[in-house]
């Protein structure tokens, strides 16, 4: 009990993390990946924190701006590159087992972290390629 009465200030701190500026790629594809497991975590407990269709598209649309690290000025290498779309694919999988109901409420934040997803993917070379 005592947790879930935590649980929204950590989901604020959660946002905060992935929002902070970072000197280096390698910094925000470190706090993605420690924002997606907290926020799987968060997701596949229900007992902790119910999420709302608001707080669900607000995760949503965190989530899309992850994969354009490299389009802000800033080079990823295909380690850095892979944390991150591993890290946005977990996300979204876990909101599709545990909150699909939620999910028909705010399409246009889950269609666009598909389509991100899937354009990535496609601009994705051999060289550059996820690992």
């Amino acid at each position: 009990k005592h947790l879930a009465s935590l649980s929204e200030t950590f989901l604020a701190i959660m946002m905060g993390l992935v929002r902070s500026k970072c000197d280096t790629p390698s910094e925000e594809a470190a706090n993605v990946a420690l924002f997606s497991k907290a926020a799987a975590a968060l997701i596949s407990r229900k007992e902790l924190l119910l999420l709302s269709g608001r707080e669900i598209a607000m995760i949503l649309c965190e989530m899309s701006q992850f994969l354009f690290i490299g389009g802000r000025g800033k080079e990823l290498d295909a380690s850095d590159d892979f944390i991150i779309f591993k890290s946005c694919c977990s996300v979204i999988s876990a909101m599709v087992a545990h909150y699909p109901k939620q999910l028909y409420g705010c399409p246009p934040p889950l269609f666009n972290l598909l389509l991100v997803l899937l354009t990535h993917l496609l601009n994705t070379t051999p060289k550059t390629g996820l690992v």
